[in-house]
C-alpha cells in the first residue's frame, strides 16, 4: 500500500536531483497544507496557497521555515478543526480512493514547484487568505486584497506597514 509520503518522495524524483535536495518533512508540510486547505481548487489555487505559506517562511513575523508556519498556533482550519490531519488514500474498507491520489499528488507537484521557485506567485506577494464562500473574517478589513482566485480571497498588509 502507498503512503503519502511514499507518494511524496516519487513525486520529487519525477522533478530530479534539484527537488531531492529539499527537506521531505518541509515539502510534506506544505503538501499537506496545499491539499487541506485547497484541494477541490484549481491548480492555480493550489500554487496560491502554496505562495502564501512560502511567503510567510521569509516574512519575519512567522517562522523561518515551512512546517513552523504550517502548524504556527491558530494560522490553517485544518491543523485545528479536532479531524485527522492523515491524507485519506483509502477508505474504512481499505479501497484506494482515486480522487485523493490525484488531489495528492497535485498537492505534493505544485508544492515542489513553488520550493523550487518554478512557479509564478499569482498572490503577489499575499500573506493571508480566506475562503470567501464560507467566512470574511474581522481581520480582512486591516489588509489589502491582493487576488481573489477560486473560492479564496487572498489579501496583504497595506504598503509601507
Amino acid at each position: 500500500m502507498s503512503t503519502p509520503m511514499s507518494i511524496l518522495i516519487a513525486v520529487m524524483a519525477t522533478f530530479g536531483t534539484s527537488a531531492m535536495e529539499l527537506d521531505p518533512d518541509d515539502v510534506f508540510c506544505l503538501a499537506q497544507n496545499i491539499y487541506f486547505e485547497s484541494s477541490i481548487e484549481q491548480r492555480n489555487g493550489k500554487a496560491a496557497v502554496a505562495h502564501v505559506t512560502l511567503n510567510r517562511v521569509e516574512n519575519r513575523r512567522y517562522p523561518d521555515n515551512v512546517c513552523g508556519v504550517v502548524w504556527q498556533h491558530r494560522q490553517f482550519s485544518w491543523t485545528q478543526d479536532g479531524k485527522s490531519d492523515r491524507i485519506p488514500l483509502y477508505d474504512a474498507r481499505r479501497r484506494e480512493q482515486p480522487w485523493v491520489y490525484d488531489a495528492w499528488i497535485e498537492s505534493a507537484e505544485v508544492a515542489i514547484e513553488a520550493m523550487l521557485a518554478l512557479s509564478q506567485d499569482p498572490t503577489e506577494g499575499a500573506n493571508y487568505y480566506y475562503a470567501h464562500d464560507l467566512v470574511t473574517p474581522s481581520w480582512s478589513e486591516q489588509f489589502t486584497v491582493a487576488a481573489v482566485i477560486g473560492n479564496h480571497t487572498f489579501m496583504r498588509r497595506p504598503r509601507g506597514s
